[in-house]
């Protein structure tokens, strides 16, 4: 998530220049690989191991993990990165 507000930061600087301009697109295009590398990765864990599912939701701390995925994708989606 901090890649994305580099990749904003360096796009939105008032001396902006070509160089400037492709190195945030770099920055945001790694960011969008990262989400979806992650992603996969998450939705292949519970393909894979089913059983884990139910022991992570009575988990008293990791089933706190479902809450922030649906930020981290509300906020890739409306903040742009």
């Amino acid at each position: 998530m901090g890649t994305g507000i580099v990749s904003i930061l360096l796009h939105n600087l008032p001396y902006n220049g070509t160089s400037i301009y492709w190195i945030s697109v770099v920055i945001f295009a790694f960011n969008v690989f990262l989400f979806v590398l992650f992603t996969l990765i998450s939705a292949a864990r519970y393909t894979l191991f089913r059983g884990i599912w139910t022991i992570m939701l009575n988990h008293p701390t990791q089933s706190l993990f479902l809450g922030s995925s649906p930020i981290e994708n509300l906020l890739d989606i409306t903040d742009g990165g």
